[in-house]
């Protein structure tokens, strides 16, 4: 802290110095009183120059969705000092003030001060967000030094979890253009006691699968081998996420990435509360060792692992995506036949390797559903459409005609302006090609 010497107590100091020194050399009783002047103003200097006590006390949530407003209430206790308090209390990224303020002044005099500060933000984005340390500046009305800085840690954080929709049945009243029944041959639903095959080990297969025998063969390699039992249960779907730099076409909290998240939650929670087995992947950049992913299950578990994963993922700045099946979405693929749906955007660089991401996928014996997220609706949002843009945009589908050519005929491909259109209408899209 930087102390900085106020020049008018310097000089009521001084005044008061000499007023008391002309006393004591003067025979007036009248003049000798004045000493009293200093003695009481030493009292008030040491009075004021006492340490500023200042406590925050924090009423604020610890969760919170996308969109939800929310009441942040501070009680503020100062029983220190003589002057004034800026306060500013704490926010956090992707948040908004809408009523209140987080800035407050407060008027410390000679008494114990209280004051309880009410503001209200609305969570613009989803994440886990530690919110900022309230800084302090006070300003005492008279002491050594001008003001001092002080800064009251909050150690807190607030999730905020995406919102979704809740979809019903009666939302897809189609006929599904997928020929496929609702119980399927090959099923990831409870194991039953049918022995089926074996197969390498894989992180998140049951310990008690392990087939320690023939792994102690097996001792060439060491590899862990896992018996494979034929399951019974509902169809099997597979979300998977782009987490290339093409998602972040927008703001931080409208683009392509952040749509995505609440249509896949949604889906999610209709498909496993219709008993279906639901799966998650997302692409890893190629510094990235692994990424997190979801074996397909049914049951609220699931859909509970799904947001945890969702509320951190964050895409991948630069080219640098790994557009490839990994080992376990290879065998999951061979064993369960899934109907997979994959969340993109496509532009003209990345459309390629994407395009031979879905050619491995239907290879390993998938169906593949392509939902391609549109961002021109998302950039009008933010500049003045005119008959140039409007132009624009149609080069730009007349473009995307021709890129959709080049993806394999047995791949679907449906597109979704979600600045225009509702998770809704995405759903009902994916839930007709993807037979949900």
């Amino acid at each position: 802290m930087i102390k900085e010497w106020s020049k008018q107590l310097i000089t009521i100091v001084l005044l008061a110095g000499f007023v008391a020194i002309f006393a004591l050399l003067a025979t007036e009783k009248t003049i000798i009183l004045g000493i009293f002047f200093p003695i009481i103003f030493v009292f008030i200097i040491i009075y004021t120059v006492k340490d500023e006590d200042i406590s925050l006390t924090f009423d604020i949530p610890s969760r919170m969705k996308v969109g939800d407003e929310a009441l942040f209430r501070v009680k503020i206790k100062s029983t220190g000092g003589f002057g004034l308090f800026n306060i500013s209390l704490p926010t956090f990224k992707e948040m908004e003030i809408v009523e209140g303020s987080n800035v407050c002044l407060m008027f410390k005099s000679i008494k114990e001060r209280s004051k309880e500060v009410t503001y209200k933000i609305r969570a613009t984005r989803r994440g886990i967000f530690d919110l900022t340390d309230s800084d302090i500046t006070y300003i005492p009305v008279i002491g050594m030094v001008r003001k001092k800085k002080v800064t009251v840690k909050t150690s807190r954080s607030i999730e905020v979890i995406p919102a979704i929709s809740m979809l019903k049945k009666s939302q897809f009243q189609f006929r599904s253009k997928v020929i496929k029944p609702r119980i399927a041959i090959s099923r990831l639903g409870p194991p039953s006691t049918d022995f089926e095959s074996i197969r390498d080990y894989i992180p998140g297969d049951p310990y008690k699968t392990i087939n320690w025998k023939a792994t102690a063969r097996r001792n060439s390699q060491e590899k862990l081998l896992v018996n494979i039992y034929e399951r019974e249960g509902m169809k099997t779907f597979i979300f998977i996420l782009d987490r290339g730099n093409n998602m972040l076409m927008g703001t931080t909290s409208q683009n392509p990435l952040e749509y995505s998240i609440p249509l896949i939650l949604s889906g999610a929670k209709y498909l496993t509360s219709k008993g279906s087995n639901v799966g998650f992947w997302e692409t890893r950049a190629f510094t990235e060792a692994k990424a997190p992913y979801i074996q397909p299950s049914s049951g609220g578990d699931t859909y509970n692992k799904l947001q945890r994963i969702l509320i951190r993922v964050e895409a991948v700045k630069g080219k640098n995506i790994k557009y490839k099946p990994d080992k376990a979405l290879s065998h999951i693929i061979a064993e369960t036949l899934p109907q997979v749906m994959f969340i993109t955007s496509l532009n003209s660089t990345n459309y390629p390797s994407i395009a031979e991401f879905a050619s491995a996928l239907i290879s390993a014996g998938a169906r593949v559903t392509l939902m391609d997220i549109l961002t021109q609706g998302i950039s009008a949002k933010f500049r003045r459409e005119d008959l140039s843009a409007l132009f624009q945009r149609k080069i730009i589908k007349d473009a995307k005609s021709e890129i959709y050519k080049v993806f394999p005929s047995r791949c679907s491909i449906i597109s979704w302006e979600p600045a225009q259109e509702s998770i809704g209408i995405a759903a009902s899209r994916l839930a007709m090609l993807a037979g949900w």
